[in-house]
């Protein structure tokens, strides 16, 4: 038998083979739970504060202080048991391991919308890319058009030249 207690608290734990007693010793009451070794001590723990909060807040002093072995029992075995049942079965009832899930939702969440975020900057560079390919091939577009524009000035003038040329010298001729 292993006992161990924990003298800032009124907490206490009896190891006996493979159980483990879980005890809250409060003002002349005793609060025991029993469970086997792969139970969670945490919830035990949980359990009998519950189970200490209820039977005070049920129970006036006066009433626990005069009554005697098991008065009490008929009253309160429905609230052990309920307990015993929300404890046993119900994830909830584990505080510690629900927020370690939200915790966890949240962390894979999180990472899930920094993966996004990359993803968007990858894009967005891309795309950053992709326009400052397009600037340049719209400015060489605009310098090759306005030299074709030249060109074209230039051919039309020349053939406009040419026009009047053969004008002139058919006035030339003719008049």
């Amino acid at each position: 038998m292993i006992f161990f207690t924990d003298p800032s608290h009124f907490f206490h734990f009896i190891k006996q083979n493979s159980y483990l007693f879980h005890c809250i010793v409060q003002e002349g009451l005793i609060y025991l739970c029993l469970t086997d070794n792969s139970y969670d001590s945490r919830l035990a723990m949980a359990f009998l504060l519950e189970v200490r909060e209820r039977f005070l807040s049920r129970y006036p002093d006066e009433t626990i202080k005069e009554a005697n072995a098991f008065d009490l029992n008929t009253d309160f075995s429905r609230i052990l048991s309920n307990q015993m049942d929300y404890f046993t079965h119900n994830p909830s009832s584990d505080k510690i391991e629900l927020v370690k899930k939200k915790l966890e939702s949240t962390h894979s969440i999180v990472i899930e919308n920094i993966e996004k975020v990359m993803q968007r900057n990858e894009k967005a560079e891309l795309l950053i890319g992709k326009t400052e390919a397009v600037a340049e091939q719209a400015s060489k577009f605009k310098s090759q058009s306005e030299k074709l524009k030249w060109v074209i000035w230039k051919k039309n003038a020349k053939f406009a030249a040419g026009l009047l040329g053969f004008f002139f010298l058919l006035w030339l001729l003719f008049f």
